[in-house]
């Protein structure tokens, strides 16, 4: 799937480029108006794959079907992802199936860790499968896969 995405990437610069070329220099003079809709999804596809962080643990890993996993105070459902290092300027947010979750990354911690509301995680674990945990680094569009989620 990431790699469609560099495909996809790849196919939207050349469509522009050549859409460039093919107009009058007044029409490239004009600003491009795009709803945020449209530029949100186009920069959905911007994200490049890559390590930037040294996972050294992670979890949970699994759950069990129609159970809900990591249960915190608020009910809700939280990933957690221990890092070697990082960058106290980075923004990152941690993915589930390419679907982004609230995320909270404290500076003065090595924690970055994610939380689904009671029903999300509901839904997550609903059915058995595998999910795909990653986490994007927002200012820099990296994208690194940590590991699968298993609901068994």
């Amino acid at each position: 799937m990431i790699v469609n995405k560099k495909w996809r990437l790849t196919a939207v610069v050349l469509a522009l480029g050549l859409a460039s070329s093919c107009s009058d220099d007044s029409a490239r003079d004009q600003p491009i108006a795009e709803s945020p809709k449209t530029l949100k999804s186009s920069s959905e596809l911007l994200y490049t794959d890559g390590i930037f962080l040294e996972v050294t643990a992670w979890g949970p890993r699994a759950a069990q079907q129609g159970q809900r996993f990591n249960v915190q105070g608020d009910g809700s459902s939280a990933f957690w992802i221990e890092v070697k290092e990082k960058d106290p300027e980075a923004v990152y947010v941690l993915w589930l199936d390419d679907v982004p979750i609230e995320t909270k990354s404290p500076i003065s911690s090595n924690l970055i860790t994610g939380s689904l509301s009671a029903e999300k995680a509901g839904q997550i674990v609903a059915n058995p499968g595998i999910q795909t945990v990653s986490v994007v680094e927002m200012n820099q569009k990296l994208h690194q896969r940590v590991g699968d989620f298993l609901i068994e």
